[in-house]
């Protein structure tokens, strides 16, 4: 039953502005996660490196 309400709802008026909403939401925290999601990648990058560079005989990169 809720979700046969729920879906109404979703399928009202209202429903372009509820979708307009979350992606303003979404967009206004875009700077802040392609922050974050690059450091860590570049973390996951590093540490790989090191990890082949140990296997192959190498010194790992020294953290500052």
């Amino acid at each position: 039953m809720k979700l046969k309400m729920a879906t109404k709802h979703y399928r009202s008026k209202g429903s372009a502005q509820m979708i307009a909403a979350a992606a303003k939401a979404i967009d206004a925290g875009k700077p802040e996660w392609e922050k974050m999601l690059t450091a860590v990648l570049a973390a996951l990058i590093e540490d790989f490196g090191n990890e082949i560079s140990e296997e192959l005989g190498g010194e790992p990169s020294k953290q500052d």
